[in-house]
């Protein structure tokens, strides 16, 4: 469940697929095709034990307390990871440098 809509996200978890990324660069990006800017994700969600965030946002609903929570995270599977992503990306790989080398990375390819 989320609140609203996000045009921003956190990258300090200290993830190596966020290291080297600049403080703003998982802010406000721009969707050439809509002629705007355009929220990064719709949703959020709750780390379980063993998952590791990627990029993290906030939730805060009526009558709850404020709370950290995940837009991206990773689960470590014997030799390989699940990516759980709930960043939209498609629309702004092209125009925006940032998300076209997260998702290289996210790909494996970066």
């Amino acid at each position: 469940v989320s609140m609203n809509p996000r045009i921003f996200v956190s990258r300090k978890s200290g993830h190596r697929f966020v290291e080297g990324f600049a403080p703003d660069d998982f802010h406000w990006w721009y969707d050439p095709v809509l002629d705007r800017v355009e929220p990064l994700l719709e949703n959020t969600f709750e780390l379980d034990d063993g998952w590791r965030p990627i990029l993290t946002t906030g939730q805060g609903l009526f009558g709850q307390p404020w709370r950290r929570t995940a837009a991206d995270a990773e689960l470590r599977m014997g030799k390989g990871a699940l990516i759980l992503s709930c960043l939209r990306l498609a629309p702004f790989v092209e125009a925006v440098p940032p998300a076209r080398e997260y998702a290289r990375r996210l790909l494996g390819q970066g």
